[in-house]
């Protein structure tokens, strides 16, 4: 007699993070400006020091898991050569309006961290406002020198010429594979950079019309098939549309990278060597209306897994959404991971706060470095205190093992549930580039029947 058993299972795809909206970063250009950090992504010649777990590939032993053992040539034992990948997930279909996926201030343009590089000088940002045709409406606030909500902080980390490469892909069958999702049509873009100033021309004078100085860089033509740095810098620039009646709800994928060459954008090549840290803000939605809506209802954004951040505020004491972490993973522990944290000028505090549908604080949390210190942390509030480079964070990996409670549980259906935050108080302000990762310990595949 053969006996057979039989049972489903699914695969538990990586753990949302940032984002149950649709916007991840700051969007100054509508005003919205809730979670107070932009996406960072390193150039390959940057060192991992910096803040880019995964994209930067210099750094030295001192630094967490740095033994250049792993990858050949490349001392970052987890550099991607992926890149980092980000769900858009349209949960329903607006009939008649293209699925528009927008990106704040694209390209490269180094202005060091608080903007306080390069600008153009307040008497230059208002002369812009008042030329001609006004091309520049609000060039007075737009383009103003030093940490304004504008001000995304492009850097300088051993170069100036990150070019970043954005790759749209469709839904597929197999969410445990990204890779093999198909390219959409049209929805492969790389970004130049922009060192101005020096022997180049400087921000005013690219944006400037009739100036004799790079007058090309300041038209705007949307209809031309170019994008010059009028069109980029500290614009909503829109990478990809996909036309109304060929959207499909389930997962689209954003690959963002900066170790590809123009000629073969969805290759890594290894001998793209640029330096620089590109901030920006990623948005998605149906039409006009649905970018300038906050609403993760039609389609939210999230990173996959591994969250790339900089933050650049005079005073940061908010809650960021850090994982989201459904009911079936009750009893389970979710792991977090922190790189690079606390670049600021005093010590602050964080802490891992569960959805507030559920309780207020979790307990039982686990704090570790992978150097081995002992850390000022208190497990019955998951708080971690005394956070700064000068108290050895910097380039070290902090590891918080969460325990999810048995009796666990929030609403799926509702896209703001379910969102475990960290709450960051840095009283004195950060300059910080972090990368935070999330996983669910455990089996990937779940039984279901």
């Amino acid at each position: 007699m053969d006996l057979t058993r039989e049972a489903v299972a699914e695969y538990v795809a990586p753990v949302p993070m940032g984002s149950p909206e649709n916007k991840l970063g700051n969007d100054p250009a509508r005003a919205q400006n809730t979670p107070q950090f932009w996406i960072n992504i390193a150039g390959p010649n940057a060192t991992k020091k910096s803040g880019d777990r995964f994209q930067a590939k210099v750094c030295a032993t001192s630094v967490a898991n740095c033994t250049g053992t792993v990858i050949s040539g490349i001392n970052n034992d987890e550099y991607s050569t992926e890149g980092y990948f980000f769900a858009l997930k349209v949960a329903s279909v607006v009939t008649g309006q293209p699925l528009n996926i927008q990106v704040y201030d694209p390209a490269m343009t180094y202005v060091n961290d608080t903007c306080g590089a390069n600008m153009p000088t307040q008497s230059e940002a208002n002369a812009l406002q008042a030329l001609p045709g006004n091309p520049y409406p609000d060039a007075a606030v737009r383009f103003a020198p030093g940490l304004t909500s504008w001000c995304t902080g492009d850097q300088d980390i051993s170069g100036r010429g990150t070019k970043t490469t954005f790759i749209v892909r469709s839904p597929d069958a197999t969410p445990w594979s990204d890779l093999d999702n198909p390219v959409v049509a049209g929805c492969t873009k790389q970004m130049p950079s922009y060192d101005p100033g020096g022997s180049n021309p400087t921000i005013y004078q690219y944006l400037h019309p009739t100036d004799g100085k790079q007058d090309a860089q300041a038209v705007v033509n949307p209809a031309d098939g170019s994008n010059t740095f009028a069109e980029l810098f500290r614009q909503n620039v829109t990478i990809c549309s996909i036309p109304a009646g060929s959207v499909s709800t389930g997962e689209y994928i954003l690959q963002v990278r900066s170790n590809a060459t123009a000629a073969a954008p969805t290759v890594y090549s290894a001998s793209v060597v640029d330096g620089g840290h590109n901030r920006m803000s990623i948005f998605a939605g149906f039409g006009t209306a649905g970018l300038a809506a906050v609403d993760g209802s039609a389609v939210s954004i999230n990173a996959r897994g591994r969250l790339p951040i900089y933050a650049n505020a005079t005073a940061a004491n908010t809650s960021f959404y850090l994982a989201r972490v459904l009911p079936y993973d009750a009893g389970r522990t979710l792991r977090v991971t922190l790189f690079d944290i606390g670049d600021a000028a005093s010590a602050g505090v964080l802490q891992i706060l569960p959805p507030a549908e559920f309780a207020a604080t979790f307990s039982g949390c686990v704090f570790s470095r992978d150097d081995g210190a002992t850390l000022s942390s208190t497990p019955s509030t998951c708080t971690l205190s005394n956070v700064s480079s000068g108290n050895g964070f910097d380039g070290r990996s902090v590891t918080v093992d969460i325990p999810i409670p048995a009796n666990y549980t929030c609403t799926p259906a509702v896209a703001t549930q379910c969102w475990i935050k960290v709450r960051a108080a840095f009283p004195s302000g950060v300059t910080d580039t972090t990368t935070w990762s999330a996983a669910i310990l455990g089996n990937p595949i779940r039984l279901v029947e």
